[in-house]
């Protein structure tokens, strides 16, 4: 693996944190997971142990080459969103939109800039040249990290409402993972 920049390694640390190890709970269509990674994915990635036994390493591996470099969030200069929308890659599934898998992370930015800011940029969920440069120049950062925060607590409470077996997971979500600035 290439050297691995310093926001990437900041943000993997904190995932780990909230992410600790393995799980298979019997309620959560994610299967089998460690580290945040599924059990399809780390085999995708050549990973044939047990998943309880996947290393750290492998799943940093994993996050940077699937999440990290292939959406280009090591282009995003500002820390906390590059680090906010890499979480929600790695937890939340993709979506089709437009006839097109995408992950919901890069839709959620997207969105989220078009109602932090006055500009409109297209919301297509892939992180280009266009939604680099709206990012990186919003001047309502802090607006921009909430209203990416507040579509990852609605997805969380969508889950529930249309699964309410998963009402389990509510609180570790929004204790982990939700988090709002004060301006």
């Amino acid at each position: 693996m290439k050297k691995l920049d310093k926001i990437f390694e900041e943000a993997a640390k904190e995932i780990k944190k909230i992410e600790k190890g393995y799980a298979n709970h019997p309620s959560d269509p994610g299967g089998k997971t460690r580290w945040g990674i599924s059990e399809w994915l780390a085999r995708a990635y050549k990973y044939d142990g047990k998943m309880k036994n996947l290393p750290w390493k492998k799943a940093k591996e994993i996050y940077y080459k699937e999440y990290w470099h292939r959406n280009k969030y090591n282009k995003i200069k500002n820390r906390r969103i590059a680090k906010e929308v890499l979480e929600q890659a790695i937890n939340l599934p993709t979506i089709v939109f437009k006839s097109r898998k995408v992950l919901k992370a890069n839709y959620h930015l997207q969105k989220a800039y078009c109602l932090a800011s006055d500009e409109e940029i297209a919301v297509d969920g892939i992180i280009g040249n266009e939604t680099l440069e709206a990012v990186n120049n919003c001047p309502e950062i802090i607006q921009l990290f909430n209203i990416l925060n507040g579509y990852q607590a609605k997805h969380y409470l969508e889950i529930v409402e249309t699964h309410p077996e998963l009402e389990d997971f509510v609180n570790g979500w929004f204790n982990k993972r939700i988090e709002i600035r004060k301006v």
